[in-house]
């Protein structure tokens, strides 16, 4: 008899929209119900209580942790950590997604006040001891482990889980069972406008024909001992191609990409200033910006790398028939 499961997803929140998102996706895909704290209000003591009982009613538990330990509740414990808690505490399958290197993730999306650092630390250990985890760097990662790791758990520890209705004879199972389908039906929906949310954002994304300033400060072969301000602007499909031809050759990560950049900005600023040598600073905001914005434009990607233990930037499928462009012979008509 066919089943679907109640999946829990936990995590902390205003760091992990996407991926919990992706998670969700995943387990909807999968054919499976979903609760988490899209679909509660804002967490206190009191409304714990009933995240508890939203608990109570599923099947598994699935938990992403990524840098940070989240929002002490007066216990002294996270509401993220209690929830795994609980979900231990009552007995359900735990599915764990931890990132593999929180110390490489931004500031913005980790703790840096040590005590609570302390407390995330201790926590990502307490979940990794005693049961297999999954690692992940970014989102996709999620997308394609959650659903091996959570068929893994229900051919080890099977759950009730749910069946269609014409396939019992309960009047009570019915009624959960319809209630179940609209709770998907609002998460279908919330899902829905979250696409349509993020195709908007993308819609107002510099062309590749826009062009980006970039500026620092730079000293000369002819005068070394003075520093210069500068400012130029270059189109982002030039910035493309000035990194493009490093990553093609592979094993280019952001310490050496970013002098690729640097390097490309300096013989540019040569050109302009009719001089032999430059050598100065760039702030890394610009670097950084520009890899964004080529991520957004699905130029470029970073890949784990298992051979260097580290993301690899590559070229996508797009981005490779960009670079075609740069060479090919056009129509003279």
């Amino acid at each position: 008899m066919d089943k679907k499961y109640h999946v829990f997803v936990s995590s902390t929140y205003t760091d992990l929209k996407d991926e919990r998102w992706a998670a969700i996706q995943a387990l909807l895909g999968m054919g499976h119900i979903v609760s988490g704290m899209e679909w509660f209000p804002a967490v206190d003591m009191e409304q714990f209580e009933y995240i508890k009982s939203q608990i109570d009613v599923c099947d598994y538990y699935v938990l992403i942790i990524a840098g940070r330990y989240g929002t002490v509740a007066p216990t002294g414990y996270s509401y993220t950590e209690m929830e795994y808690d609980y979900a231990v505490e009552r007995g359900l399958p735990v599915v764990a997604l931890i990132h593999e290197h929180p110390e490489k993730l931004p500031m913005e999306y980790c703790d840096t006040e040590p005590a609570m650092h302390e407390k995330f630390k201790a926590f990502r250990e307490k979940v990794r001891t005693g049961r297999l985890v999954q690692s992940w760097n970014k989102k996709e990662d999620i997308s394609a482990k959650l659903p091996i790791s959570m068929l893994e758990a229900i051919r080890r520890r099977p759950a009730v889980g749910w069946v269609r209705a014409d396939k019992v004879a309960s009047a009570e199972i019915l009624r959960e069972i319809n209630e179940l389908r609209k709770s998907n039906a609002k998460i279908q929906k919330k899902l829905t406008g979250y696409e349509a949310k993020r195709n908007s954002d993308f819609a107002e994304l510099a062309a590749l024909d826009e062009e980006f300033s970039v500026s620092g400060s730079y000293f000369n072969s002819e005068s070394p001992s003075k520093f210069q301000e500068f400012e130029i602007s270059l189109t982002w499909l030039n910035l493309f191609y000035a990194i493009a031809d490093s990553i093609k050759e592979g094993g280019y990560f952001n310490y050496n990409l970013e002098g690729c950049f640097n390097q490309f900005i300096f013989y540019k600023l040569a050109q302009q200033q009719n001089i032999d040598r430059i050598k100065g600073d760039i702030p890394r905001q610009y670097y950084d910006t520009v890899i964004v914005q080529l991520k957004s434009h699905d130029l470029i990607k970073e890949v784990f790398s298992h051979k260097y233990k580290s993301n690899e930037f590559r070229l996508t499928d797009k981005g490779e028939k960009k670079l075609l462009t740069k060479y090919f012979v056009r129509t003279k008509k």
